[in-house]
């Protein structure tokens, strides 16, 4: 199933708070918002019974969760029928926080790197897929749904490597190459389970109070 998923694009932004322990170590914690973009291949759906309210849709199945999608002209599928769903977009949305421990581990002039390590609590915003039924058909119909199987809480690992530039006595801009690797499964219920795994790098604004 995760083959026919691309194109996975993932943003965050927040705001964090930490605390100086000993000249090189700190605490940190805040709160962060994040989505991940997946764009899934077309593919050919079969109309099932959604048990969650008895109503019939296409279900559509990927590696976060499913959904039950419906044509919006009026129409109502019988539970075999198929039709072919064009590229899907299924984004999930969280807010994180995070608590870690930082270690200063150079410090030249105004330039220090820093390493840090900890783990982050992600509550579930939402689950959304959109889609096109039968595209370029005269029965094409543009069809969007929630997604169902989402946990609303899941655990992950963080690690990071941060350099920081001091501006002034106060400010200070940091770029940060970073990983979170999932410690709980975010879904259930699904056709298979899944970790959420993500590298990136992030860029920032630091302020001494």
């Amino acid at each position: 199933m995760k083959q026919s998923e691309y194109g996975s694009v993932a943003y965050a932004a927040g705001l964090k708070l930490g605390y100086k322990l000993w000249n090189r170590l700190s605490v940190e914690t805040g709160v962060n918002y994040q989505v991940t973009t997946t764009d899934v291949q077309p593919r050919l759906m079969f109309a099932a019974k959604d048990n969650r309210n008895g109503n019939i849709g296409y279900r559509f199945n990927y590696s976060s969760g499913y959904s039950y999608l419906v044509p919006r002209d009026g129409s109502h599928p019988k539970i075999g029928d198929s039709t072919l769903l064009s590229t899907t977009k299924h984004s999930v949305s969280y807010v994180g926080i995070p608590i870690s421990v930082r270690y200063k581990i150079f410090s030249k002039g105004k330039f220090s790197v820093g390493a840090s390590a900890g783990a982050q609590v992600n509550i579930l915003v939402q689950g959304k897929s959109s889609s096109v039924l039968n595209k370029g058909t005269v029965g094409q119909s543009p069809v969007s749904a929630r997604t169902q199987g989402l946990l609303p809480v899941y655990y992950s690992a963080l690690t990071g490597i941060t350099g920081e530039l001091q501006l002034n006595r106060k400010l200070s801009v940091t770029l940060s190459p970073t990983g979170q690797f999932g410690l709980s499964f975010i879904n259930e219920g699904s056709s298979v389970k899944s970790r959420q795994n993500s590298v990136g790098v992030a860029a920032g604004v630091k302020l001494k109070l």
